[in-house]
């Protein structure tokens, strides 16, 4: 009786760890995905980022536009993905929304918050530097 589930016990312990070989494989690959996406998707934007936080002082209402803009750009990249390139992304799209406030404040006649615009662009390279780490 012994040597009968001797067998299946065996194949049993070679399926489960052939799932688990699988599972890794597709959160690699996922990760991957995820990586691809966030790199992307702060490649894509860092260079304007830059570009309307030197603008918020000088017109601050296209400054306003664009990081609004770039806002969006960065949330729709997070919401295809998850795990920790998701959240570097929504960090970095969330200091974007702060600069852009920012913005329009000026824009409405406050005067510009400059370490509170620094604050939120050191946030936003945080989360930038956080995707190229992890992926």
């Amino acid at each position: 009786m012994q040597r009968r589930l001797l067998p299946p016990l065996l194949l049993a312990a070679a399926l489960a760890t052939g799932c688990s070989d699988l599972e890794d494989a597709a959160r690699d690959t996922a990760n991957g995905a995820a990586c691809s996406v966030a790199q992307g998707a702060v490649d894509g934007v860092s260079g304007q980022v830059d570009r309307a936080i030197d603008e918020i002082g000088a017109d601050p209402e296209a400054a306003q536009r664009e990081l609004a803009g770039l806002r969006e750009v960065l949330d729709r990249a997070a919401g295809g993905i998850s795990g920790d390139a998701e959240q570097a992304l929504r960090d970095a799209a969330d200091a974007l929304g702060r600069l852009a406030g920012e913005a329009r404040d000026a824009a409405g006649g406050v005067d510009v918050d400059t370490s509170a615009v620094d604050d939120a662009r050191d946030s936003f390279g945080d989360a930038v530097d956080d995707v190229r780490d992890f992926c």
